[in-house]
This record gives structure tokens, sequence and C-alpha cells, in this order.
């Protein structure tokens, strides 16, 4: 790449999100234009700088992608409440830019919901009025999938995003 204003395929250099120009809208509908982003290590980063302040940058990208249906893992469990009908859902996001960014919150989800069922269980601490629901899902587009397949559970909590 030295000298090179053209950045050629790297394997330092991924996709991370592609988001809709649309208020409100996640994901490019089939016919707008998508808007992407690229992440690139910081060495590259650094080179970019490095030639922006020598010369005018130009990058092109190449991608050629398709819309399949699929599916997204998540993990979702409740602690049951005094009052079925009603929940509160934690959300913690899988995956997104960075180690310490999911890991973070996941393990937040998973102790608060070991320390709670240890504290309901054993009696330390009364159970709770509401039910506590915990969802860990790739972020937008598992809680988007989560929304549409399960509406039943939805209807009933109320949410406290762990992000």
């Amino acid at each position: 790449m030295v000298g090179s204003p053209i950045l050629p395929t790297h394997p330092q250099r991924k996709w991370i999100h592609n988001n809709s120009n649309n208020p409100g809208g996640w994901g490019t509908k089939k016919d707008e234009k998508p808007l992407i982003a690229l992440a690139v290590s910081p060495e590259i980063g650094n080179e970019l700088i490095q030639m922006a302040a020598e010369q005018n940058v130009r990058i092109r990208v190449k991608i050629k992608a398709e819309l399949k249906p699929g599916t997204l893992p998540l993990i979702h469990s409740v602690i049951p409440g005094q009052i079925p009908e009603r929940e509160v859902m934690l959300i913690a996001p899988l995956y997104g830019p960075g180690a310490n960014y999911n890991a973070a919150a996941a393990a937040v989800a998973l102790e608060t919901a070991r320390v709670l069922k240890d504290l309901f269980d054993s009696g330390r601490l009364p159970r709770p009025r509401f039910g506590i629901r915990f969802l860990l899902a790739p972020k937008t587009y598992g809680s988007i999938g989560f929304a549409h397949e399960r509406k039943s559970i939805l209807d009933r909590n109320l949410f406290a995003p762990l992000c």
C-alpha cells in the first residue's frame, strides 16, 4: 500500500455496519443506496492520516453483497416474578465494535442474573414483583428480530438496556 492512495484488499479491514439513510431505519432497504462503513487497523489508519497530510487521499471500495434470509443467535431467560404478565427486560449486546464493548455488557447481564437468582432462591431477597428477563442478542438486529418473533413477550415488558 505504500505510496498508493487506492487501498487494496487487506486482512485487517472488515465490514462493520450497514445503516439506512431513512429516519429510524437500520439496515439498507432494497430501493436505497447503502451507506457503507469500514474499520481499519490502527496501523492502516495512521498510514492514511500520514498520506492525507501529504496529498488528497481517495479510497475505492468494491463490495459484493447479497441480501439473504438468515438467523441471528440470541439468548433470553427469565427470573419469574410475582406478577407473571409483567417483566422488566435487561438487554445486553453480543456483537459490536471492540471486545470490551460486548464483553462488559454480556458479563454484567450474566453476573446480574446469577446473583439475583441466588438471592431469590435462597430467600435472602424476596421474589421480585415483576419478572426479570435477560436478552443477550446482536444489538439492533437481534432486538428487532426478538421483537418481531416474540411480540407476546414484548407486550408485557419494560426495558432496561445494558449498553
